[in-house]
């Protein structure tokens, strides 16, 4: 190399270079030693923080598969993806049958993405997004019914109905005549439950809030 003013550059992938500007004159080279200090570029920061979370990255599209009937999918689904250290929410709509992950339209980092249909359980996806590291694959979200929208599953199935919410009773031979005084016995089809009550003069009102849900008799 020359005398003068010099300029040393180090490179090394997934590093930002590093510059060094030295003046070499040939009558004066000693012997020491230099440590150059290689920081890793950002993208490599994102992926020695994606690793110490140990989160995915988010794939590139998301289908929606209803957890109790095979086959069937799930439409209508909304998503929330919140930055985990804050400074950004926003809701997405996915399309009739999935969703795209928004990869230009999110900040790089650990995020959490929120699904939510109605009659379903909020379904949530904790992820790191790198937008360098973007990739195309394919993640099924299993959208699990509601507390009610399984009951209403399993009515469906048994076939029953809904109790009334009124009961008034009448006698099978004599037209117009009320039967007063019934009692009545309520118990759970799959057990746990068997109580007594007693019906007014004219009519029984379902005891709604006293009893559980599911099959009665």
């Amino acid at each position: 190399v020359p005398d003068g003013p010099l300029r040393l550059t180090f490179s090394a992938d997934g590093f930002e270079d590093q510059h060094f500007d030295v003046f070499h004159i040939l009558e004066d080279a000693r012997s020491h030693e230099t440590t150059v200090v290689m920081m890793p570029d950002a993208p490599s920061l994102k992926r020695e923080e994606r690793a110490k979370l140990d989160l995915p990255l988010p794939s590139s599209l998301y289908t929606f598969q209803h957890a109790t009937l095979p086959g069937e999918a799930v439409g209508n689904v909304s998503v929330e993806i919140t930055a985990a250290q804050g400074g950004f929410n926003n809701n997405f709509s996915a399309g009739p049958q999935n969703f795209e992950f928004p990869q230009n339209d999110v900040p790089d980092g650990p995020l959490r993405l929120t699904f939510s249909a109605d009659g379903f359980e909020d379904q949530h996806f904790d992820v790191f997004h790198i937008l360098e590291d973007a990739r195309s694959h394919e993640t099924t979200v299993v959208m699990m019914p509601d507390a009610p929208s399984l009951k209403r599953e399993e009515r469906a199935k048994l076939d029953l109905p809904l109790p009334s919410s009124l009961y008034t009773f009448q006698h099978a031979t004599l037209p117009g005549e009320a039967v007063g005084n019934v009692s009545v016995e309520i118990t759970a089809a799959q057990g746990g439950f068997n109580n007594n009550f007693s019906a007014g003069p004219q009519n029984f009102e379902f005891p709604q809030n006293d009893v559980p849900d599911g099959p009665l008799r």
